[in-house]
């Protein structure tokens, strides 16, 4: 997941994987939103996060600004979704 988000800028099909798995399972990163400091480079020293970590999307002035951002990577979540998805 790491290099999906490495590559999340430049390829469509990393971007689909990772968007559809944060808006899945609520989650923003790896191992948190801060996976995503450098990922998104802006003009600012604010962080930007793909909508897919929008835990709250508000619309202002005709577009769209993320209230609150998932806070937890996805990668526990994941693990705890495989784990109860796991037959013995």
């Amino acid at each position: 997941m790491s290099r999906a988000l490495q590559v999340y800028p430049r390829d469509p099909v990393a971007m689909q994987a990772v968007d559809t798995l944060q808006y899945q399972l609520s989650c923003c990163g790896v191992q948190s939103s801060a996976d995503w400091q450098f990922i998104l480079q802006n003009s600012s020293d604010v962080i930007t996060y793909p909508n897919s970590c929008c835990g709250a999307p508000v619309l202002r002035q005709g577009h769209y600004e993320c209230a609150r951002v998932w806070p937890n990577g996805c990668l526990d979540k994941l693990d705890s979704f495989q784990s109860s998805r796991h037959v013995t």
